[in-house]
């Protein structure tokens, strides 16, 4: 990721480590090429699946509503998807869902306590979520933008 959501991220891993918790990061940095891979791939797998479309557009979403189609903000080295370890007990703390589950029960707006207080501590440091994942956190400022440079997602060749 980059250097400042980096120092951003461990300034928020030394406080929770003093709050008895730490993170565990599913996702950061991937190449576009991974991105629309696993658009497509997921794509395919819910078409062949109709029960399974039927319970996300349900729920008022789409794929594109977890899934970025083109360019991600973890393309740019600016997001991540993490949940919190208990260091008591060296376990993930329990979630709303698994971790990428996409189905409406993600949403932020079905936030159990715990998913509500990982929030709230990456908010702290600045990071903002979206609100179709309990996991997902970037800082979008953080971000190149075509104004100051020509940057494109990393292509791999």
């Amino acid at each position: 990721m980059l250097y400042p959501v980096a120092l951003k991220l461990y300034e928020a891993e030394n406080t929770l480590l003093e709050r008895g918790y730490t993170f565990k990061i599913y996702d950061a940095y991937r190449p576009n090429s991974v991105t629309k891979d696993i658009y497509s791939r997921t794509e395919e797998f819910i078409e062949e699946r109709p029960v399974y479309k039927k319970f996300i557009t349900d729920g008022g979403y789409n794929l594109h509503s977890f899934l970025a189609r083109g360019a991600s903000n973890h393309n740019y080295g600016v997001a991540l998807d993490l949940t919190l370890i208990n260091l008591n007990t060296d376990k993930e703390v329990v979630m709303q869902t698994a971790m990428h589950e996409l189905s409406p029960l993600a949403a932020t707006s079905n936030n159990t306590g715990n998913a509500n207080m990982l929030a709230k501590w990456m908010k702290e440091f600045g990071f903002t979520g979206i609100s179709s994942e309990w996991w997902h956190f970037e800082i979008r400022s953080c971000r190149l933008n075509h104004a100051s440079f020509q940057v494109r997602p990393y292509e791999e060749r």
